[in-house]
């Protein structure tokens, strides 16, 4: 096969057959004398005697891990018990077709993925420096040259990034000059290799302090104002020294956004108009109208660290870890749950937020108390707990309670509250049974076929006497308490954590006509929950809660018209109604999501300043994400300052 390069005075394209390696030729255009490099010499050299190389463990940080003495194999880490794989190189690496670069031998293809094929180079004009050159496919454009699109990529210097050099453009060839990164036995590693070769998962540890460290990148690269945006196990490499290095950071942007008209469902299943990686982009990346931010890279981080505990790529309605694995940390569903949150706006506050929620679980992991969930783990918001779904908001004047809120320390906390009276009920059934059985005293037998209520009746009417019967608790109070029960069970800290009894539980609640159970039920449906997978069910139950004005339903269905789901079309004009009538209930949520349809203009009329009002009212109700928008606000308020 011919070697092609270029002449490195004028810029001409050569190309010399294999037996020419190493001779020289004159170029036929500035009649330079050109030595013709020998690609196989150019490559990077295997160690002869690998174990005599030193390499950290990538997944748990152990300093040194033994390595085989064979150039390939795998490489097992005496602390977390992992294996590293060392695959064997391909034996035809120069057989396939290499580009032509001006100032670079291309001397072989490293691999290929969705934006383009990484290729190693020797970059001329620094004495053969040993580089990556990724050549993008023809459908990444850009409307800037590329180097001014990657001018914030080239200024990120961090020991868990890939450094980027150069952009190269010639002819219809676009491409990233990049810091090649090579394994302990010269072929690229990846985590998506890891995962396999240790059947697809890992252990708790190893997983949480490989997201621990990737988290540390993203927190930088966030502060560098630079989103990665297609974050997956591919893009997530293994040195020579065992140190972990992203790559690809911020690549997916360069891609067309996908047309505004466009239903997302079809962006997601087209291949070449995924916006992204599917099963690892955030949902709202397949929208047009959604900007990019962080809490796209934290969900990515997210299902990255959900594949590394599972074996499993999260979509739809996924099961949490200690649910595939009972012996898995609780502390693991949190980071999870908040990661995953469908809603942006509910995941972690940032970066930051998730490496401190990430580096509490591995504490509790290491400490072998694996199974309490301290409050850092479920700081995406303030004091509220965001589980995959909105809030269940019911008005407080009721003394009713929110099925997703974090139960706080308050005394006042219904969780608290319900779980005493379960006690104290247990208690009294304990003592009672103890009098009855040192009073020798038989219950009744079951052959007694009229009711105690009936006799004491005619008891009191022979003896003259008034007798009040006593009152049967109305349905209203029947459902409440079901739906009450229900919660615990679900909850499981007062009592011992029934799912399906749960279930049954709030259902009959709903038939009986409990509007927070039809609300709970409608986002257990809508947000395929437990295994229930109807959205037509879930507006159904939105409905009815709503007819009864309940805020929480009104939110909700707001929500499915804002975005366009539950089986109904995008509608900004009635989320915008319904949104305002459950504000009229006071509820926080409306008034943070109407003041986002103010300040994009969805359904009204923009209006930034009508927006802050309403932040500033649902941020006066510690909601969450509020508070982080103002508070963003005031830091680049001070920013304009100075």
């Amino acid at each position: 096969m011919a070697f092609k390069f270029y002449c490195r005075n004028c810029n001409q394209k050569l190309e010399a057959s294999p037996e020419l390696y190493g001779e020289e030729i004159i170029c036929p255009k500035c009649s330079l004398a050109i030595r013709i490099p020998n690609p196989l010499q150019m490559m990077e050299s295997r160690p002869e005697k690998l174990s005599d190389t030193t390499m950290a463990c990538p997944l748990c940080g152990y300093p040194r891990i033994d390595l085989p003495a064979a150039p390939y194999g795998e490489a097992v880490c005496g602390n977390c018990l992992n294996k590293i794989p060392l695959s064997e190189p391909p034996p035809d690496r120069l057989t396939h077709q290499l580009p032509a670069l001006p100032d670079y031998y291309l001397v072989r293809k490293l691999g290929e993925g969705g934006s383009g094929s990484v290729y190693e180079a020797r970059q001329i004009k620094l004495d053969n420096r040993s580089v990556a050159v990724k050549l993008l496919t023809a459908e990444i454009t850009t409307r800037d040259p590329l180097a001014t699109e990657i001018s914030a990529l080239v200024r990120l210097s961090h020991p868990y990034i890939v450094r980027i050099f150069d952009a190269v453009e010639h002819e219809q060839t676009r491409g990233i000059v990049m810091e090649l990164v090579t394994g302990p036995h010269c072929e690229p590693v990846s985590l998506r290799n890891i995962l396999d070769a240790n059947g697809g998962k890992l252990s708790p540890e190893a997983a949480l302090h490989t997201a621990l460290t990737i988290a540390n990148a993203l927190e930088y690269a966030h502060r560098q104002n630079v989103l990665h945006l297609d974050l997956k196990p591919e893009n997530i490499l293994v040195d020579h020294l065992g140190m972990i290095r992203i790559v690809d950071f911020g690549i997916s942007r360069f891609k067309q956004p996908p047309e505004p008209g466009k239903p997302a469902g079809q962006m997601l299943t087209a291949a070449q108009e995924v916006f992204g990686t599917p099963g690892y982009v955030a949902p709202e990346r397949s929208m047009a109208s959604e900007p990019p931010s962080p809490r796209m890279d934290i969900y990515s981080l997210g299902a990255v660290f959900y594949e590394m505990l599972t074996g499993k790529i999260p979509g739809g309605r996924f099961q949490l870890p200690t649910e595939i694995n009972a012996s898995m940390p609780k502390c693991l569903d949190a980071v999870i749950e908040f990661s995953l949150n469908l809603h942006p706006e509910k995941r972690y506050a940032g970066m930051t937020a998730m490496g401190e929620a990430l580096n509490e679980a591995l504490k509790i992991v290491r400490a072998g108390a694996g199974f309490a969930v301290p409050a850092k783990l479920s700081s995406a918001t303030e004091n509220t707990m965001r589980i995959r779904r909105p809030d269940v908001k019911v008005s407080k004047n009721k003394k009713s309670f929110s099925f997703n809120e974090r139960v706080s320390g308050e005394s006042g906390s219904p969780y608290r509250m319900l779980g005493a009276f379960a006690i104290a009920c247990l208690v009294l059934g304990v003592v009672i049974f103890v009098i009855v059985a040192l009073s020798g005293k038989k219950t009744p037998t079951p052959e007694i076929k009229t009711p105690i209520a009936e006799v004491t009746d005619i008891a009191a009417a022979d003896s003259g006497k008034v007798v009040d019967k006593p009152a049967v608790p109305s349905t209203e109070a029947v459902a409440e308490a079901m739906f009450k029960e229900s919660v615990a069970l679900f909850d499981g800290k007062a009592v011992p954590r029934d799912v399906v009894k749960a279930l049954e539980l709030l259902r009959r609640a709903a038939e009986k006509g409990s509007i927070p159970a039809c609300t709970m039920l409608g986002e257990l449906y809508f947000y395929e929950e437990y295994g229930l997978e109807d959205p037509g069910r879930a507006l159904a139950y939105f409905r009815k809660a709503a007819e009864s004005r309940d805020a929480g339903a009104l939110y909700n269905l707001g929500e499915c018209y804002y975005y366009g789901r539950c089986g109904v079309d995008r509608d900004y004009d009635q989320a915008v109604k319904y949104y305002q009538q459950a504000l009229e209930k006071n509820s926080v949520e409306a008034a943070y999501a109407l003041g986002r349809c103010y300040e994009r203009g969805h359904g009204v009329i923009r209006n930034s300043a009508k927006a802050m009002l309403l932040f500033r009212q649902a941020a006066a109700g510690n909601y969450g994400p509020a508070k982080s928008v103002l508070a963003s606000e005031k830091n680049s308020d001070r920013n304009d300052e100075k």
